[in-house]
C-alpha cells in the first residue's frame, strides 16, 4: 500500500501540534500535509471581569482570547480539555479539566459549583449551549464571543490528495470543520478514512462518503492519535 497521507485540516497552531505529536509517534508511516479550514481572529473586547469568579474555556482559543484581551489572572478555570487547562495555567488560571466535551463539563460545575457568576470565552460559532444550560440550572453565567472562526479554502496540495489515488487519513475536530469540508473538498477520488472526535463531528463528516468512518473513545487529540495509529496497523483500506 502506497504510504497514506494524513491531511490536517485543524487551525494552524492546532494542527502544527498535532502533526508534532504524529511525527513523533508515527515516523515516516505517513505524508502529513496540513489545510487549515478554519483561521482564528481574536476580536477586541472592552468587557469588564469585575463581578466574575470563574472563567469557562470550551477552547485553547478562548483561552488565547482571554490572555490578549485581559492578560493573566488567577481566577478559577472550567475547561473542556488538558490541553486547554494548561493553557489556562500558564496564565495563572486555577484551571481544571473536564477531560471531555460540553456534557463533562457541565457535570464538572455542577460536581464543583461556583461562588458567583462565571464568564464563558467562546468563539463566534459555538456548540453545547453551555451557559443557557448552566442559567437553566441555576448556575449564574455570562458568554461572551471573543474570536472569530473563519472558513478557509484548502490548499492545491490538500485539493490534490483528495482528488489523487493515494490512501488518505482525515481527522475532524469539530462539526463545522466536517461540514467545510464537505462544502469544499469536490469530487473525493482517493481512498478515504475518518476519523472523528466525537460522534457529533461523526454524524456530519458522514457527508464526505469515506470509506471508513471511526470516532475516538474520548474527544482529544491522544485518543485520535491512538485511533490513526490502530488503523496503520490493520490498514482497511
Amino acid at each position: 500500500m502506497p504510504r497514506p497521507i494524513l491531511l490536517l485540516t485543524r487551525p494552524q497552531k492546532q494542527a502544527e501540534r498535532f502533526a508534532g505529536m504524529c511525527r513523533a509517534q508515527l515516523g515516516a508511516e505517513v505524508t502529513i500535509l496540513i489545510s487549515p479550514v478554519l483561521k482564528i481572529r481574536i476580536l477586541e473586547l472592552d468587557q469588564p471581569l469585575d463581578g466574575y469568579e470563574g472563567l469557562i474555556f470550551t477552547s485553547e482559543n478562548g483561552v488565547r482570547a482571554f490572555d490578549q484581551n485581559w492578560g493573566g489572572c488567577d481566577l478559577p478555570a472550567y475547561c473542556v480539555g488538558t490541553a486547554t487547562a494548561e493553557a489556562a495555567r500558564r496564565l495563572g488560571m486555577r484551571a481544571v479539566s473536564a477531560d471531555g466535551a460540553a456534557e463533562q463539563l457541565l457535570e464538572l460545575i455542577k460536581r464543583h459549583p461556583p461562588k458567583g457568576k462565571l464568564l464563558h470565552v467562546h468563539g463566534q460559532h459555538t456548540r453545547g449551549k453551555v451557559v443557557a444550560r448552566l442559567q437553566d440550572s441555576g448556575v449564574p453565567a455570562d458568554g461572551v464571543v471573543a474570536y472569530q472562526q473563519i472558513a478557509a479554502p484548502l490548499t492545491a496540495e490538500a485539493q490534490a490528495a483528495l482528488a489523487g489515488e493515494k490512501p488518505l487519513l482525515l481527522p475532524l475536530f469539530s462539526p463545522r470543520s466536517a461540514r467545510i469540508m464537505i462544502e469544499q473538498a469536490g469530487q473525493i477520488t482517493a481512498p478515504l478514512c475518518v476519523i472523528a472526535i466525537s460522534p457529533a463531528v461523526r454524524e456530519v463528516a458522514t457527508g464526505l462518503g469515506a470509506a471508513h468512518n471511526l470516532t475516538a473513545p474520548r474527544p482529544d487529540a491522544a485518543a485520535m492519535l491512538a485511533v490513526i495509529k490502530r488503523w496503520l496497523e490493520k490498514p482497511a483500506l
